[in-house]
């Protein structure tokens, strides 16, 4: 019976080759009529379709009998090494496989496209090819079974990087990174090309009304991984659309804004520069110009060239204490510029565009011009005979001090003085002793004493009148010697007297007849 129906499916099959416009339709096995729709139906519980096997050898070679391949043809492929040079047609090993035209098609590999949870962009219909481009709805793993986020990424290994991201070629003529985008805005992280300049290197790019965070880890007592939680603190911000850049803070004010909250003291708080190697210089640089970067432009006067404040909270509020100041005071072709300190929210000290050094006044006149009391252990003047020339005794002494006058006086401004003080007028000084008079270089062309160097004068005044004094102590000694003789010759004269009384006295004579006689 077996046989008869054998020979009775290959005579129909025979058939349906031979004459391809037969529509005779048939059924093996069961009982009824066949399907509508089925040409051919095999009805059985226990028992299959046995395919023809063939040991294909590429998933792109026809392999079988005949020159023209025949899409639909279907077989089963007993090659386990069967190989594929075409993504679009990849070889599954054993099994069965159909033919669509083109190449050898796996029916596993077709069955499991289908049911991938990846779909076409922009449609519903799932992706059945690895050229297409996809998208998930679901949550995606790699490295990972239990994705945790919308896309979760485990490190394969400590010494390869979790995201490698390549273009054809390793030419970065254009973004390589990852973007960010929502309805209001967006931000881009990668390598590329940035700038005017066509640079090429790491690239971030923030949206217009989104700010850039830094965060890293904190105490490490949660398990949560999303910015602000308590594993993740937030270290920098770059603002959104002034590009202030935060330290510490998510709200910078300034260009740099650094913000050391509740850290203490230690140096926590510091800013260290650290530069190893044979030529170092570490430090900050300030640069000031009008105009933009492109086409920077010369400074205008007293444009501000940079500084640094000191601030600090008094009286409920943020207030100014110190800083350091540096001023441009040319005409926008000549390198001039002074520096001003400034304590307790005033001017105290400012070196001027020559040099000179101003302490309590920001005009000074002299290297080194000082509005107050100076109080110095001592002071020393270089006075080497090997450093001098065209060295003459000096003329003036004595006669010149007798012709100066000594006043005492109080200054018209009290910024100068407010104390009552002693000393010469420069314009008498000028009159006798010019050379200790100087001009100072402000609007009234000051004049001033150098009261060191009239110690000279004094000094040969002093030798002078020693040398008076010693004269008079000379010529006192011949009168007091001359006086000694003259006392001499009285008391000579005197004894001389009273020998001749004697004399007289022993001879008779009396006094009147002595007179007589003389």
């Amino acid at each position: 019976m077996k046989t008869k129906q054998l020979l009775t499916t290959a005579c129909f099959l025979a058939a349906l080759s031979a004459a391809p416009s037969l529509q005779a339709q048939m059924k093996i096995g069961g009982t009824g009529a066949s399907d509508a729709s089925a040409i051919l139906e095999l009805n059985s519980t226990n028992k299959g379709l046995l395919m023809p096997r063939v040991s294909l050898s590429t998933t792109t070679t026809w392999g079988l009998a005949g020159t023209t391949p025949i899409a639909g043809m279907s077989v089963y492929n007993t090659n386990t090494n069967l190989t594929s040079s075409n993504a679009s047609y990849p070889a599954a090993g054993t099994g069965e496989y159909y033919y669509d035209g083109t190449g050898w098609v796996s029916k596993k590999t077709a069955a499991a496209a289908y049911v991938e949870p990846w779909y076409n962009v922009a449609t519903r219909t799932p992706a059945t090819a690895n050229t297409q481009d996809i998208y998930q709805l679901g949550k995606v793993g790699i490295g990972t079974n239990n994705p945790t986020y919308q896309f979760s990424v485990r490190e394969p290994q400590s010494s390869q990087p979790v995201i490698a991201m390549f273009d054809n070629g390793g030419d970065i003529s254009t973004d390589r990174g990852i973007s960010f985008r929502n309805s209001g805005g967006g931000a881009f992280f990668g390598y590329g090309s940035f700038g005017t300049t066509g640079a090429i290197g790491p690239k971030i790019v923030a949206g217009s009304a989104k700010s850039i965070g830094f965060f890293t880890g904190g105490n490490g007592t949660g398990s949560s991984l999303e910015p602000g939680s308590e594993d993740n603190i937030l270290r920098m911000t770059i603002a959104p659309s002034t590009g202030f850049v935060g330290i510490g803070t998510e709200n910078p004010g300034s260009r740099l804004n650094l913000l050391s909250d509740g850290l203490g003291d230690g140096g926590t708080d510091d800013i260290a520069i650290q530069s190893y190697g044979a030529a170092t210089g570490p430090g900050f640089s300030f640069y000031s110009a009008t105009g933009s970067r492109a086409t920077p432009g010369n400074l205008a006067t007293n444009a501000t060239l940079g500084g640094i404040v000191f601030r600090g909270q008094v009286n409920g509020g943020s207030s100014i204490m110190s800083s350091i100041i540096s001023q441009y005071v040319g005409d926008g072709t000549t390198n001039a510029s002074n520096l001003r300190l400034h304590t307790s929210g005033a001017a105290r000290l400012l070196v001027n565009e020559e040099g000179n050094v101003g302490i309590g006044t920001l005009a000074p006149t002299q290297k080194l011009h000082v509005i107050g009391n100076i109080l110095a252990s001592g002071t020393i003047t270089p006075s080497d005979l090997r450093i001098k020339k065209d060295i003459t005794d000096n003329a003036y002494g004595l006669k010149e001090i007798m012709r100066l006058r000594t006043i005492g006086y109080r200054y018209k401004d009290v910024t100068l003085s407010k104390d009552h003080k002693i000393g010469f007028v420069a314009q008498e000084v000028k009159a006798v002793l010019p050379e200790l008079v100087t001009t100072a270089d402000d609007s009234l062309k000051t004049l001033g004493v150098n009261y060191a160097e009239m110690t000279v004068v004094l000094t040969k005044a002093v030798q002078e009148q020693q040398a008076q004094i010693e004269a008079l102590k000379a010529e006192n000694v011949k009168l007091r010697l001359s006086a000694t003789k003259a006392e001499n010759a009285e008391k000579a004269v005197a004894s001389l007297s009273d020998q001749i009384k004697e004399l007289q006295q022993l001879l008779g004579v009396s006094k009147t007849q002595a007179q007589a006689a003389k």
